[in-house]
């Protein structure tokens, strides 16, 4: 996977750069038009996505210049750590059928699997005064992320979630490699990976 070290003898602004991955390996970006830009570090995390519209908080960080506010936006604050998989975590926040399946995977969580994923994930208490739904969103996305690109321990992923839970993720995962729907047809997937017009 390319990341930002890779491209540092460009003569390029690192900007320039952060927009330059192409994630070839994750197709459903490819409907989101996502502008990254690098933030100083804020201490914590290593990115922050801006849906369109969303200005951000006072309490917590505004919405970067560079980042217009028509368009959805990832804040990148370790442009050196960065990789085409973590531009792809971050999409899943803004994507319409990730946040259909964060709605299946919040609903199929189990009150032990929840307590558990609290402990072990810093993104339930990331931004504080969230409410408690954000709180969870967060929390979800975390699990997402973790289990789709990569971003939590094999381990625990392969542990943590049940036989139902790893298909629906599987199928989540397949979708953002393909960018085809779920439930598509042939002629669908061939529409939408461009084998038919």
């Amino acid at each position: 996977m390319a990341s930002l070290s890779d491209l540092f003898n460009s003569n390029k602004s690192i900007n320039d750069q952060l927009n330059d991955i192409n994630p070839k390996d994750y197709k459903f970006l490819n409907n989101l038009n996502i502008k990254q830009t690098t933030m100083p570090y804020i201490g914590k995390g290593y990115a922050e996505t801006w849906p369109i519209g969303e200005t951000g908080s006072p309490d917590f960080m505004m919405r970067p210049n560079q980042l217009p506010i028509n368009q959805h936006g990832i804040s990148v604050f370790k442009p050196d750590k960065w990789r085409e998989q973590d531009t792809a975590g971050e999409g899943l926040h803004i994507d319409p059928i990730a946040n259909e399946y964060r709605t299946k995977l919040l609903q199929s969580l189990s009150p032990e699997q929840m307590t558990e994923a609290k402990r072990g994930f810093n993104d339930y208490n990331f931004v504080p005064n969230l409410s408690e739904s954000r709180k969870v969103s967060n929390l979800t996305d975390a699990l997402m992320r973790g289990y789709t690109v990569g971003q939590a321990p094999d381990q625990f992923n392969q542990s943590f979630y049940r036989p139902e839970q790893k298909q629906m993720l599987n199928e989540l995962k397949n979708y953002m490699h393909t960018g085809v729907k779920p439930g598509s047809t042939l002629q669908d997937y061939l529409r939408q990976s461009g084998g038919i017009r």
